[in-house]
């Protein structure tokens, strides 16, 4: 059988090397990107797969009630569907439809952007305080100002607002409302934030919380011109100005700090009458 002949046989091309593509060729351009979406479907399956796989895994652990490392293949798996951008969301999202996967619920929930859903289930069905705010921290990586205050406000008013029925009380919902805010002070915005707080709470509650947003408020090299903050008791506003002084050291004010005195009076908490501002308060 006589053998078949080229008149111009093409060499072979090694695996690493690249195809030259024309410029200005749009057609190829196109051609040399026929793989991509059946290369992002196979990653899609295998991250699914994947995830599925931990799932039941952690279905399994907390079927036994003797297995002693379903913390951390738990925290895996919440570290696998934070991170992980390939899996089927919406598949996830049903097989997680259970009472012993609600933690991993909510971070599904996370994933499609349904954060009033996501933080019900942590706050009113879970009540897992930490991890609803490690949610609100995780959720709003990379965003905005504006839409991680709204997410961080979106937790606060879960944590005041209450529900018919939920598993923690009101004292421990309001504390777990409290130490929120005082740790993510910089985060709020403060004079929305005075108008949520029940008639109940004190101002020493909220002291490192406005401490720091006063502070955060204001430019180090601007001088003080105003400052107004309320009375959580009274619900009664109280001003103090640069050109108001002290009622006992007659001192001008030129700090953000300021306490407040029985009768509505702002006192400059200075060292030299500290003794005095404390018998008066």
């Amino acid at each position: 059988q006589p053998e078949s002949t080229c008149s111009s046989p093409k060499p072979c091309r090694r695996l690493h090397e690249r195809p030259q593509r024309p410029r200005g060729d749009s057609m190829s351009v196109h051609r040399g990107h026929d793989a991509t979406p059946r290369a992002s479907t196979e990653k899609e399956k295998l991250h699914t797969h994947l995830a599925m796989l931990h799932l039941e895994r952690v279905l399994s652990l907390l079927s036994d009630s003797s297995a002693d490392a379903e913390p951390l293949t738990r925290e895996r798996l919440q570290v696998f569907l934070r991170e992980s951008n390939l899996y089927r969301v919406q598949f996830l999202l049903g097989e997680t439809d259970c009472e012993k996967l609600l933690l991993e619920r909510a971070t599904v929930h996370g994933k499609l952007e349904e954060h009033d859903k996501a933080l019900h289930i942590l706050v009113h069905q879970l009540t897992d305080f930490p991890s609803a705010e490690a949610f609100c921290v995780w959720a709003s990586s990379g965003c905005d100002p504006a839409n991680r205050q709204r997410l961080f406000h979106l937790l606060l008013e879960g944590f005041l607002g209450g529900e018919p029925g939920a598993q923690a009380g009101g004292g421990e919902l309001e504390m777990a409302a409290v130490d929120f805010l005082n740790r993510h002070s910089e985060v709020f915005d403060a004079v929305t934030v005075l108008r949520v707080p029940p008639e109940s709470w004190l101002l020493q509650l909220l002291r490192p919380f406005l401490n720091r947003a006063i502070r955060a408020s204001m430019h180090p090299a601007t001088p003080l011109k105003s400052l107004c903050f309320f009375s959580l008791s009274r619900k009664k506003p109280i001003s103090a100005s640069e050109k108001k002084g002290c009622h006992l050291c007659h001192n001008t004010f030129k700090e953000p700090d300021v306490v407040c005195l029985p009768g509505g009076v702002p006192d400059s908490p200075t060292k030299r009458h500290l003794t005095i501002s404390s018998n008066h308060t």
